[in-house]
């Protein structure tokens, strides 16, 4: 498994919506059928027990996505640039080749070249803390599901920018187990972005030695809006099981008592996860 960046987030973003409005349908479409026979079934409780959590997820999905679209809107504006280059048609095919010299070799690019280069080429933009080539966009921090650890710079012709990357995944079952996943993440340099490209390079091998510190208040905030999100959904929660002590009909108690509940503990393992992530990225290597 290997991380291909994020290319399309829009279109991610329209596929997440529709799986909000489907989720809503499932779950109106189940309390239907209860308020028509009187009673819950196995397939009205799936309709709405199936739909819940896929809504949540998609629902917050959107959200992630929606970040990622305004920082590649961001990146191609120009905001907090710090190398920015075009590799034309002809340099990329002649990295294309020695991607694959490298990649027969067994050290395969996390990056994939379009089958056929734009007339214009491909653009290349780095920001301190990212990095958008041909489209796709790779985070590159210290810390977190997706990361890197060591840059260099390849003598190859053209030049490329080379990073190693991590990607942590995790699998359930009756035990939780964590990979973690080591690839390889280069990026072309042009001959006219080669005064950048050294740049970047310091940029970069400054933040792996953690000389460097970028978006300190990164994991801060998401500790606030874990902790702020939290004790709202609980509220909720609370409110659901009320209403049923309290002899409310209908499906609006279960569904608030439930999303209550599964979002709650959401927002107190992002707290968590957040405040690990924050000690890791200010300890020193």
């Amino acid at each position: 498994m290997r991380n291909r960046g994020l290319s399309n987030p829009g279109l991610n973003m329209g596929i997440c919506v529709a799986g909000v409005v489907l989720s809503a349908l499932s779950i109106l479409w189940g309390v239907a059928e209860m308020d028509a026979l009187g009673h819950e079934t196995t397939a009205s409780g799936l309709k709405i027990g199936i739909a819940i959590p896929v809504g949540v997820i998609c629902f917050f999905m959107f959200f992630n996505f929606l970040w990622g679209y305004r920082l590649i809107a961001a990146m191609r504006r120009g905001e907090k640039v710090i190398g920015r280059w075009t590799v034309t048609p002809e340099e990329a095919e002649a990295f294309r080749a020695d991607d694959k010299r490298r990649g027969d070799a067994g050290y395969d690019n996390d990056y994939k070249l379009p089958k056929k280069i734009p007339p214009g080429g491909i653009e290349v933009i780095f920001t301190d803390s990212a990095v958008l080539v041909g489209g796709a966009y790779f985070g590159l921090v210290t810390t977190g599901m997706f990361k890197f650890e060591g840059v260099q710079m390849l003598p190859d012709n053209p030049l490329a920018l080379e990073f190693g990357t991590v990607m942590t995944t995790f699998a359930g079952g009756n035990s939780v187990r964590v990979y973690r996943a080591t690839g390889l993440l280069r990026v072309p340099v042009s001959r006219a972005g080669r005064d950048e490209a050294v740049k970047v390079l310091g940029h970069f091998s400054a933040v792996d030695q953690r000389r460097t510190l970028v978006n300190p208040n990164f994991y801060v905030r998401r500790i606030r809006w874990g902790l702020i999100a939290a004790p709202l959904f609980f509220l909720m929660a609370a409110m659901g099981f009320g209403l049923n002590e309290a002899g409310v009909q209908g499906v609006v108690p279960l569904l608030m008592a439930v999303t209550g509940v599964i979002a709650g503990i959401g927002g107190l393992v992002l707290a968590m996860l957040a405040w690990v992530m924050h000690m890791k990225q200010r300890a020193p290597r």
